[in-house]
């Protein structure tokens, strides 16, 4: 019996708030009222949108679904660990650079400073450059310079 009364009451409870009512009276004024007038016969029933620009009735927050978030996470990790990546490339290219163009320094202040510069041969022994083959030497130890220092 409860339970009746209770389910009476609830379809009761939507029906009694029906929305405001306009109506014009005798003298042409339109009013707006909770409660329509007794006497009167052309009364409107209004209603309005729960909220203009409401989200759809599919996502009635206006949320992303956790798939949604997921997706976007998942992509922003993927471009964080990209750029990572890349980062990490062109440090360990700098260092390399850097190193390289340190070594073509070192080698070429090296045959500056000597004045007889020398190779080994398959024997061991060395074999002493004469002034093309040194400054053919240097020119390449600039040229090394030019290309990692620059």
């Amino acid at each position: 019996m409860k339970k009746y009364l209770l389910l009476f009451l609830l379809l009761l409870s939507g029906s009694v708030y029906a929305g405001p009512d306009k109506w014009v009276d005798e003298h042409g004024e339109v009013h707006y009222s909770d409660h329509p007038p007794k006497n009167q016969t052309n009364v409107e029933q209004l209603h309005f949108p729960d909220k203009p620009g409401a989200p759809p009735a599919d996502n009635p927050y206006g949320r992303k679904s956790t798939a949604e978030m997921e997706a976007d996470f998942q992509r922003a990790k993927a471009a964080r660990d990209q750029e990572a990546k890349k980062e990490e490339k062109d440090r360990a290219d700098a260092q390399t650079r850097q190193a390289n163009c340190a070594g073509a320094r070192n080698n070429l202040r090296l045959m500056e400073q000597s004045r007889r510069m020398f190779k080994m041969d398959q024997n061991g022994e060395r074999v002493y450059m004469d002034d093309n083959q040194r400054q053919q030497q240097l020119d390449a130890a600039q040229q090394a310079v030019n290309q990692y220092c620059n």
